[in-house]
C-alpha cells in the first residue's frame, strides 16, 4: 500500500510539474506571438508611413512650386526668335523672352519649344517688366489654352 500512495505521490509530482512546464511553454507561446504581431504592426504602420511620404513628394515634384502661379498672358505666337518670341495678346503684341529654365508645356506635357510655332495659342507664366515684356517661366499650350490656363492647379 505505501508503495502505491509513494507511486500516486510522484505520478502526482511529475503531473504537477508537466502542468507547470506545459502552462509556462503556453505563457511563453503567447508571449512569442503577441511580439510577433506587435512587430507586424509596427511594419505596417512604418510601411504606411514611407508610401505616404512618398506619394506626397511625387506629388509635390510633378511641379515646380512656381508652376502656374499668377494670371497668365494668353494670345498667339505671332513670331519666334532663338531666345524670344512675338505674341500677339487682345490690347497688342507683346515680347516675350525665354531661357533654358523656360518650361514649355503641351497638353500638360514638358516639350520643348520647337513644339511651339507661329500661329499658336498660348499662355504664358512669368514676369512683366516695366517695358511691358514678360520673361517667362512657362508656356502652355493646348487644346482650350485659355480654359486650362485658368483651371490648370497643382
Amino acid at each position: 500500500m505505501e508503495q502505491y500512495r509513494q507511486s500516486n505521490r510522484e505520478e502526482s509530482t511529475f503531473s504537477l510539474a508537466s502542468l507547470h512546464r506545459n502552462n509556462e511553454e503556453a505563457t511563453w507561446s503567447q508571449k512569442r506571438s503577441q511580439k510577433k504581431e506587435s512587430q507586424m504592426s509596427i511594419k505596417k504602420y512604418a510601411v504606411t508611413i514611407v508610401l505616404a511620404l512618398a506619394s506626397s513628394v511625387f506629388m509635390l515634384s510633378a511641379h515646380d512650386g512656381d508652376d502656374h502661379k499668377g494670371t497668365p498672358t494668353q494670345g498667339e505666337i505671332a513670331s519666334m526668335a532663338a531666345d524670344s518670341f512675338q505674341m500677339k495678346t487682345a490690347t497688342g503684341t507683346v515680347k516675350v523672352s525665354i531661357s533654358k529654365e523656360t518650361v514649355f508645356e503641351h497638353e500638360e506635357k514638358t516639350v520643348d519649344k520647337t513644339h511651339f510655332t507661329k500661329g499658336a495659342k498660348i499662355s504664358v507664366f512669368g514676369t512683366k517688366l516695366p517695358s511691358g515684356e514678360i520673361v517667362a517661366k512657362q508656356v502652355v499650350m493646348g487644346a482650350s489654352t485659355a480654359g486650362k490656363a485658368a483651371d490648370h492647379k497643382h
